[in-house]
């Protein structure tokens, strides 16, 4: 069904980016200057620079930043990015994640640009960049879906020592809602724990696992309500929503393994993406997408 957004209306809209998945990306681990962006963003141009070199298998840990530029005026709205999937050339964001730019009307998303950087994330120094790929928003139209519209972006690198292309492709969803529309979906967030023993490794059984004084093997986001299990915790379905794809583990984030585990010392916070010799708990997210349903059942 189309969105309820409508080229002359002036009220204003949100423009929800899905970010999917990037196929084929370069590694940074030629060295300074080895790649080298084919079309560089407003003049600039940016190397590729090195992250470990020599340190095991060429890969990235690769994220994006997402940012808004106004064709006319060259304003960029504050960049927004992503969580970063680590040791991994052909990433994929699961659940995908979201970035909204708020518009003052639907006209004016026709004067503004997308510009995703493709970075890789280091450990010791400053982030490499990788290419820069761009989306102008004046392909979309009033009748784009509200499932959006799936976009495929090509960034294209040359490989300086043998002038070689490199083509890697990121994957977007683009759709525009009515500020009506975009407060009729929310994103419901629990958690999952384990602890390690000698014994039993990680597990949540108890007894077995959890301590007497553990809480429980889930919370809600806050941390605040424990159960033994997901039902106790999730909140209700309320009339009039609905959550048809049901809950999502997340992967992925600076302070998260790409298995989605954060390790820490309780159950209650310090978390690090790495598990310390005194961190024997650990956790991690679950996503689950609520919508309103529309007036009458119609979907």
């Amino acid at each position: 069904m189309a969105s309820l957004v409508s080229s002359s209306d002036d009220s204003p809209v949100v423009v929800c980016v899905s970010l999917l998945r990037c196929k084929d990306l370069p590694t940074s681990d030629y060295g300074v200057g080895h790649l080298l962006p084919e079309i560089s963003l407003l003049g600039h141009v940016k190397d590729a620079v090195s992250n470990l070199p020599g340190m095991g298998e060429p890969s990235s840990d690769p994220y994006c930043v997402f940012k808004l530029v106004d064709m006319d005026t060259s304003e960029q709205t504050p960049a927004q990015k992503s969580v970063v999937v680590y040791e991994n050339l052909n990433p994929s964001w699961v659940p995908p994640q979201e970035f909204h730019f708020h518009c003052p009307t639907f006209s004016s998303i026709h004067r503004k640009r997308l510009l995703i950087d493709v970075m890789d994330f280091d450990y010791l120094d400053r982030d490499d960049y990788l290419g820069t790929v761009t989306y102008n928003l004046s392909k979309l139209s009033a009748t784009v879906p509200d499932t959006g519209v799936a976009e495929d972006l090509t960034l294209t690198l040359v490989d300086v020592k043998t002038g070689s292309s490199i083509n890697s492709t990121v994957s977007i969803k683009v759709s525009v809602l009515t500020q009506s529309s975009f407060a009729s979906i929310r994103t419901d967030v629990v958690f999952e724990y384990e602890r390690w023993t000698p014994t039993g490794k990680w597990g949540s059984d108890y007894p077995g696992h959890l301590l007497p004084s553990d809480p429980g093997s889930w919370s809600d986001e806050n941390a605040k309500v424990f159960g033994m299990e997901m039902k106790s915790v999730e909140p209700d379905i309320q009339d009039g929503w609905e959550c048809k794809d049901g809950w999502v583990m997340v992967c992925g984030g600076i302070k998260t393994r790409a298995d989605g585990w954060q390790f820490g010392n309780s159950f209650t916070g310090g978390w690090s993406k790495e598990a310390g010799n005194l961190n024997f708990c650990r956790r991690r997210r679950w996503e689950r997408k609520c919508k309103r349903k529309k007036e009458g059942g119609e979907e």
